[in-house]
């Protein structure tokens, strides 16, 4: 099992981390990739939030779950890549609300050069 990041000044570091693997310039719009066989690829604001509930969530516990779910007798469909995807990032928000919160903080400083952006409020969709 991975690393728990646990204080304060470690979650805004591995925010500031994770943040820094993409141009900032395509964050800030913070554009969610519409899913579907037709989708070329998947946005870099997308590929930062599961990189994020990746480490957030360890990967044993969510899958644990799922298999709980998936093997009741009243379940009779697997989740499509997509639910299983929407599925990990609300599990891992509901458990690091922090880190995602912090990551929205980097992403909407005021770097990016657009007054609109610069002078709007941060909305923290995490618990």
């Amino acid at each position: 099992m991975g690393k728990k990041y646990t204080s304060e000044e470690e979650l805004k570091e591995l925010a500031k981390k994770l943040v820094g693997l993409f141009p900032k310039n395509t964050l800030y719009k913070l554009r969610s990739t519409k899913l579907s066989r037709h989708s070329p690829r998947i946005t870099e604001y997308d590929q930062l939030v599961y990189l994020a509930s990746l480490i957030s969530k360890p990967s044993e516990d969510f899958y644990a779950r799922l298999k709980d779910v998936v093997e009741d007798k009243e379940f009779d469909l697997a989740p499509v890549f997509g639910q299983e995807y929407a599925s990990r990032v609300i599990d891992a928000q509901i458990s690091n609300p922090k880190l995602f919160n912090n990551i929205l903080d980097l992403i909407t400083q005021d770097e990016i050069g657009d007054p609109y952006i610069n002078n709007r409020s941060v909305l923290h969709n995490f618990v």
